[in-house]
Order: C-alpha cells, then sequence, then structure tokens
C-alpha cells in the first residue's frame, strides 16, 4: 500500500493488525509459552528455544510497528477529518484478515467424533 500511495490505509492496518496479533498471541498463551521456554533456555531442546524467540522476536516487531505506524500516523494524517473512516474500514479488513485466518486452523483441528 505504501508503494501505492495509500499510506494513511497502510499506517492505520498495520497498527491494528499488530494489535489485534498481540491479543490473540496473549489469548492463546503464546507470549507466556515463549517466555517460559527462554527462562528455560538451557535446559530445553534447540527446537523449542527457536520457537519461543521467534514468539517473542514477532511480538518485538508488532510493538514497533504499533508505534512507528502511529506515529506516522500523528504527523501526517491527524486532524484531517478521515481519522474515523480509516478506523473503521481498516478494523473491517484487519477483522475479516483474522477471522479468515482463525477459520483455516479451526478448521484443521481434528474432530473428537
Amino acid at each position: 500500500m505504501l508503494f501505492y500511495m495509500g499510506e494513511r490505509w497502510a499506517y492505520m492496518i498495520g497498527t491494528l493488525a499488530s494489535v489485534v496479533w498481540l491479543g490473540l498471541a496473549y489469548e492463546a498463551g503464546i507470549l507466556s509459552a515463549g517466555m517460559r521456554q527462554l527462562s528455560e533456555f538451557k535446559t530445553s531442546g534447540m527446537t523449542a528455544n527457536l520457537i519461543g524467540m521467534a514468539a517473542l522476536t514477532t511480538a518485538l516487531l508488532a510493538v514497533l510497528m504499533i508505534v512507528f505506524c502511529g506515529k506516522h500516523w500523528m504527523k501526517e494524517y491527524a486532524g484531517l477529518g478521515k481519522a474515523r473512516s480509516t478506523f473503521f474500514v481498516s478494523f473491517g479488513i484487519v477483522a475479516m484478515y483474522y477471522g479468515t485466518l482463525l477459520r483455516f486452523f479451526w478448521d484443521l483441528i481434528p474432530s473428537a467424533s
């Protein structure tokens, strides 16, 4: 979106997607499991350590995206009167994106019957 002069949308979607991802990761226990895994770094296997590091790295990247996208949004688009419509359309896009992902992963879970 940045290359097609859609910065307004890119900054808002970047912020919202990162916030929703952090919320989902927290609710699923990914962040706490990553912290626990890194606290047991020497006693765990290499694969588990890499997964814990990847979870915390993506959380850090999500926080950085929130900070930088929010900073650019405030600098370039705050006060133009388009914040509400941009927020709701972007939130709808992010909700459909994560809804699709959740549905896909839900369908991967084998049924108990």
